[in-house]
């Protein structure tokens, strides 16, 4: 399963060449920028934070990716839209134009005051294109990992299941010492808090895991 997703979701942001960069209204958002696996390392790192920390050793999963399946899946519904809305509409248009929509003197020109569509004029406003799909996809993904979030609460289920399982089989062993009412109610509250943790901490890693403000490993 997560061979399939792990191929669409932007891994890092490395400069494409023209030809491979599609023209306006085809998503860019899968095919130009995924070459690294360093977010692939980060969003294993997740995981098996979260199966290491919040999940007792007897009912730990043996692909602790499953987790991220629900974000993953959202993901690839909606990043291509977002990244098309976010590149195309917002900033870099079909024709390079003037304010009044008037081909300019000297056109195509990358620096026109209407900044261009096309794959030159991406590949010379390479920067600004890359903190654009990196902004787009932190949003995308931060939204989908906060609390509340139907996303987020399909992750946090399958985790509390597998807590409690793992709780379960340990208070088999252990009920003498402590009630299960009792330490089922902390192990609750620390499963969503840690979660919340580890969820939290998503963008500043990817900010990271790309070399800071200026994307420097990501581009």
């Amino acid at each position: 399963m997560y061979r399939r997703y792990h191929q669409r979701i932007p891994k890092a942001l490395h400069k494409p060449h023209a030809h491979h960069l599609p023209k306006h209204g085809k998503c860019i958002s899968i095919q130009p920028f995924p070459s690294s696996s360093s977010l692939d390392i980060q969003r294993h790192a997740q995981a098996n934070q979260i199966n290491m920390q919040l999940i007792l050793a007897p009912a730990r999963q043996q692909n602790p990716m499953v987790y991220f399946s629900p974000v993953l899946e959202a993901y690839n519904l909606t990043a291509c839209a977002g990244l098309e809305t976010a590149i195309f509409l917002h900033y870099f248009h079909g024709k390079c134009q003037d304010a009044n929509g008037v081909d300019p003197p000297g056109c195509p020109n990358p620096d026109c005051p209407k900044v261009c569509g096309t794959p030159g004029s991406l590949i010379h406003f390479y920067p600004t294109l890359a903190s654009i799909v990196f902004n787009q996809t932190i949003g995308l993904l931060a939204n989908l990992t906060t609390p509340g979030s139907k996303t987020y609460n399909q992750v946090l289920q399958a985790v509390r299941a597998d807590a409690n399982e793992g709780q379960r089989r340990r208070m088999e062993n252990l009920s003498r010492i402590m009630p299960l009412r009792s330490r089922g109610a902390i192990n609750v509250k620390n499963t969503q808090d840690g979660l919340k943790k580890i969820m939290k901490k998503l963008p500043s890693i990817m900010l990271r895991t790309c070399g800071g403000s200026e994307l420097s490993l990501c581009s």
